[in-house]
């Protein structure tokens, strides 16, 4: 196995519902739903995990959510940053893995939750 260099690996889980962050017991309290009204997740489609799934070089069915895997490109690293930033708001069931292959080697972005997030994912 090739060495890799975690750059991000974050496993919030908070009410998606509420506007304040709550914690819970386990990632299986949590509900599986988006914040966003629809003309807003309409609106911002593309800078969100919808329209990044769909520049993916693969998207790969895991259990609890999607593995998307990337050629490592300029500012790659930083939209998915973003990306995480903004989905932990509108949608806090999610848990995300990021990582980097050295160099300029590929780069794999899980996004993970509670059973039936990646049936949510993949309808988005």
């Amino acid at each position: 196995m090739r060495p890799h260099f975690l750059i991000l690996a974050l496993a919030a889980v908070s009410s998606a519902c509420s506007t304040a962050p709550t914690n819970m017991d386990s990632p299986d309290d949590a509900t599986i739903a988006c914040t966003l009204e629809p003309d807003e997740l309409s609106a911002r489609r593309e800078q969100l995990l919808p329209g990044r799934m769909r520049r993916a070089e693969q998207v790969t069915d895991l259990q609890d959510g999607v593995r998307m895997e990337f050629k490592s490109s300029p500012g790659l690293l930083a939209e998915l940053a973003g990306i995480i930033d903004s989905e932990r708001t509108c949608c806090s069931f999610l848990r995300f893995h990021l990582t980097a292959e050295p160099g300029t080697g590929p780069v794999t972005f899980e996004v993970t939750g509670p059973p039936g997030t990646r049936e949510v994912l993949r309808s988005l």
